[in-house]
């Protein structure tokens, strides 16, 4: 599998090596997984697929079928003969994905523009309290490309994440994460503190 390096918030993550094998062919067709060696990764928190990378080999595959899409009928032989070649991905789902990578570089380079303008904008701090948002709009709590949880062992991690911002002056590390909370899955707390880090913007 490959060393390179990718952004947090561009990881499709899974626990097991099969577990993306198997998403590359139900959401990409048999191409992406035949190319599962290339296209699934791992760091020290587990297994992850970068969709962008998923739809480029998709792109190289339909190229490289253009060619070869009809076999000429032999001379001497009938009409019935002439055979057509295949391709293993059906083109209307390369389409959509070819257009999917198409809106993604599209809204990166809006989020782009936007980051510049940031500086520019002036927030009004309000003059009464807001409103207590309801169950509905607490679920929907979501930012920088994460969803914060409600409760359980997930929501006890981000607690602890922002205890320790609070106590260190500074973002914890994943160490001292799992050293502050022994009892719980390392996964887990991996798995939260990242999407935690995301959420507040502190991304290294």
């Amino acid at each position: 599998m490959s060393k390179v390096t990718h952004r947090e918030q561009d990881k499709m993550r899974y626990t097991m090596k099969t577990n993306a094998r198997r998403a590359l062919k139900t959401r990409w067709g048999q191409v992406a997984r035949d190319a599962h060696e290339q296209l699934i990764h791992q760091d020290d928190i587990g297994f992850y697929i970068v969709e962008k990378e998923v739809l480029q080999v998709l792109r190289d595959h339909e190229k490289a079928q253009q060619p070869e899409q009809k076999v000429p009928a032999p001379t001497a032989a009938p009409a019935a003969s002439v055979s057509v070649l295949r391709p293993m991905v059906n083109p209307e789902i390369v389409k959509s994905c070819l257009e999917a990578l198409e809106q993604e570089e599209e809204k990166d380079m809006k989020h782009a523009k936007a980051a510049t303008q940031v500086s520019e904008i002036k927030i009004e701090e309000p003059k009464a309290a807001a409103p207590k948002q309801d169950a509905k709009a607490a679920r929907c709590d979501f930012k920088n490309g994460a969803r914060k949880p409600l409760k359980g062992k997930t929501a006890e991690v981000w607690a602890m994440g922002d205890k320790l911002l609070k106590e260190l002056g500074r973002t914890p590390e994943l160490k001292e994460m799992k050293a502050a909370m022994p009892s719980y899955n390392e996964t887990t707390v991996a798995i939260q503190f990242y999407a935690w880090r995301k959420y507040n913007g502190l991304d290294a």
